[in-house]
């Protein structure tokens, strides 16, 4: 009665389990194909879009000012060039929009039309306005992100892009493509429909598969199942009877439950060696995760990190983030007022990672703020006094990278030294991104009695400086490529002039974190933003106006 019991729940518990698997399964390829092909689709739509834009010419889109600037000739002969495109690559629609200078409604600058609107002359005229334009037209307009849209207007159910481009002279104008949803339900649908076959298919097999072996494993689990119960019985203090039980069980059997069988005999005989051992080395775990989490704790309060950090001073906008790789880093920066007209700003970068470079990094910067306040100091001498007492004593053979300099508030004059670092950028106040030159500089630790050069340049108010360390650079997405310091300008160039620190630096690392998608952090990330708002802080009343804007 008992082995009949026992094959009954394994016949339930693999019906159950073939069924989840099956469910499981037809919902992964679902979404794998679906996710497929809704990426197919969209790259067509991108394609096209991208397509329509240049059948139309940004020549056309640049003459565009007004209901009488395009001819209805010329205006037909875009609309024939895109209703050719349109039915060679199966699109219902491909146009463009601009935005109607008096009122800012969107208009249609160019578009295809359908066998049927030709026919019937209801074909979209020149810049007819569009009122019912989905959310995502109007965000196209703001943003260099290619928006993607499910939506229903008058002219029908589709699946649509609108990217974002602009004439030589700077006018912006949207360019989009539709599929028909029909279209698109049509191929889902056919995913749906392969995805329930393999999962059909799976479930007949393996369920057949499992049947035919219920029969066999019965017995032994039986056995194995009493066995367990007793040592568990026993608070897992192995007896010999029992042992010796299932030492016995695995003869005769040339498969997988005589090798589980084999298996658990074998565990059972060092199971209890195996608590002892867990149990300290859980033990030593805990301690050791435990002074790391202290660590970190004490390395992060090194750092500034109450922001704004100087909130009666108008002169400048000043943040600073810093991610270690692991739970204690190597990166480092500071800042501080060298006197009521001079702010002091370091970002370094100590090689490798973990606890050394963590208290290499906290040495490094308690000696840079003790040399960078001595009295008329420069800042290459500074840096030159920091590298002589760190090569003095360094048995790790560390180095550290760094870029280092002083602002005078007044005039927004940088005196600036660079030990093998990344050159800074800075933002101008007209959206020019610069990348601030190098000059001659070892990393720190290289040699003890190098001599280092200052640098001059100089912000104007509204202009962002912006420091970061190689973590930033050299982050890896899941193809192994590195972000690059390219990445960077590009992000600066897509930030308003006005955006303050803050923003700057969050913008930047957001980046590198969607260019990583998921893939782990390889090194320590750290970005120091100074936004320069002159003397008498009038360029924080322009920044506030631009965002404004």
């Amino acid at each position: 009665m008992a082995i009949k019991s026992i094959r009954q729940k394994l016949l339930w518990l693999l019906l159950f389990v073939n069924l989840t698997s099956a469910a499981a399964y037809t919902w992964f390829a679902y979404e794998n194909l679906r996710s497929a092909v809704i990426e197919s689709i969209d790259k067509r739509l991108l394609s096209a879009a991208y397509a329509a834009a240049k059948i139309t010419t940004r020549a056309y889109h640049e003459r565009i000012e007004g209901p009488e600037s395009v001819s209805e000739a010329d205006y037909m002969t875009m609309l024939k060039r895109l209703s050719e495109y349109a039915e060679q690559t199966g699109m219902v629609y491909v146009y463009t929009y601009m935005k109607r200078p008096a009122d800012g409604m969107v208009v249609i600058a160019s578009t295809n039309a359908t066998d049927a609107e030709l026919d019937t002359n209801t074909y979209s005229r020149f810049f007819k306005p569009y009122p019912e334009a989905p959310e995502q037209v109007l965000k196209a307009f703001e943003t260099d992100e290619p928006q993607f849209a499910t939506y229903t207007d008058s002219y029908g159910s589709f699946r649509s892009v609108f990217v974002r481009l602009q004439t030589d002279s700077g006018k912006v104008f949207v360019s989009g493509a539709d599929f028909s949803i029909g279209f698109v339900q049509e191929l889902l649908n056919g995913v749906v429909r392969d995805s329930a076959l393999i999962g059909g298919t799976g479930f007949i097999i393996f369920f057949l598969i499992g049947y035919a072996m219920v029969d066999r494993i019965v017995q032994p689990l039986a056995a194995l199942t009493g066995h367990t119960r007793d040592i568990v019985a026993a608070n897992f203090q192995v007896q010999p009877k029992t042992l010796e039980a299932l030492e016995k069980l695995p003869r005769g059997r040339r498969d997988e439950v005589g090798e589980l069988a084999h298996a658990m005999a074998h565990m059972m005989s060092t199971l209890e060696t195996y608590i002892v051992n867990l149990r300290e080395t859980t033990t030593a775990k805990e301690r050791v995760e435990g002074e790391l989490n202290a660590a970190r704790d004490i390395q992060m309060g090194i750092l500034p990190r109450n922001f704004p950090a100087f909130p009666d001073r108008h002169e400048f906008d000043l943040h600073a983030i810093m991610e270690p790789a692991k739970q204690v880093g190597g990166d480092l920066y500071d800042f501080f007022m060298l006197d009521e007209n001079r702010l002091v700003f370091l970002v370094g970068d100590v090689s490798g990672k973990g606890v050394p470079a963590a208290l290499f990094m906290a040495v490094a910067k308690t000696l840079f703020k003790s040399n960078a306040t001595r009295p008329d100091i420069t800042i290459e001498r500074a840096i030159e006094r920091v590298n002589a007492e760190l090569a003095q004593e360094n048995p790790s053979a560390l180095f550290i990278t760094a870029c280092a300099g002083i602002i005078d508030l007044r005039t927004g004059d940088i005196e600036y030294c660079d030990a093998g670092h990344d050159p800074p950028y800075i933002q101008r106040a007209d959206g020019t991104i610069e990348k601030i030159k190098k000059v001659p500089g070892l990393a720190l630790c290289v040699f003890e009695d190098f001599s280092y050069t200052m640098g001059r340049l100089k912000l104007e108010p509204g202009d962002a400086l912006v420091l970061y360390t190689d973590g930033v650079t050299e982050a890896l997405n899941l193809g192994n490529e590195e972000f690059t310091s390219t990445r960077i300008a590009e992000v600066l160039a897509g930030q308003s002039t006005g955006a303050g620190a803050t923003a700057l630096n969050e913008a930047i690392l957001g980046a590198v974190k969607d260019f990583a998608n998921g893939a782990e952090q390889s090194d320590d990330i750290t970005l120091l933003a100074i936004r320069y708002h002159g003397p008498d802080g009038q360029g924080a009343q322009r920044a506030m106006e631009t965002a404004a804007v």
